[in-house]
């Protein structure tokens, strides 16, 4: 049986990508935990035209209440 060996040559250009990939990967994960909290609008689904704002908060617990 004959063995094969990779071998491998990274150029700049591998490493700028995979660093480009890297900081993708890390901005990704940072914008899936952004929290609710904050001023949000609600819109009627009819006319179209905002009808209120809604405050969404975190408690010390970590619960979110509106207000």
């Amino acid at each position: 049986m004959k063995a094969y060996y990779l071998s491998f040559n990274i150029s700049a250009v591998t490493v700028k990508n995979l660093f480009c990939l890297w900081i993708w990967i890390i901005i990704s994960v940072n914008s899936f935990s952004q929290s609710p909290a904050g001023t949000w609008k609600t819109i009627d689904d009819n006319t179209g035209k905002e009808q209120s704002y809604v405050r969404i908060y975190e408690t010390k617990s970590g619960n979110l209440q509106e207000k």
